[in-house]
């Protein structure tokens, strides 16, 4: 059975290199923290949207457990990659799809794991 230590590994890798396996030597180490602890944490951009957003998935209000520092070699800093309790990522999805027009702006984004994400493709709801 596969641990969370072993699911985060697998996916902070590939989801910052998809198809690109032989980089796997760059990536070096990462760390898990309960996301409700990363107060004295500098957050990447995605990780403080989702703290400021409010932290849950504005569909099926899953909501942010962990928080899974990534460390990469020659990168200055790390990616944050935010869980729920039952290992679903969280993600920030745009109301508007960008391939619809709608912007990056705080306006347009919500919550959303990546289940409810997925299910909503580029769809306005």
């Amino acid at each position: 059975m596969k641990t969370i230590e072993d699911y985060i590994t697998i996916d902070l890798f590939f989801s910052i290199f998809p198809n690109e396996s032989h980089l796997f030597k760059i990536f070096i180490s990462y760390e898990i923290y309960l996301f409700s602890e990363h107060k004295n944490r500098k957050l990447t951009q995605t990780a403080n949207r989702i703290k400021n957003m409010g932290s849950k998935c504005v569909n099926c209000e899953r909501e942010s457990y962990y928080l899974v520092r990534g460390f990469i070699k020659n990168r200055s800093c790390p990616i944050d990659r935010v869980f729920s309790k039952d290992l679903i990522r969280i993600t920030i999805d745009h109301i508007i799809p960008k391939s619809k027009g709608g912007k990056n702006n705080h306006e347009n984004l919500q919550v959303m794991c990546e289940s409810c994400n997925t299910k909503k493709g580029n769809k306005i709801i």
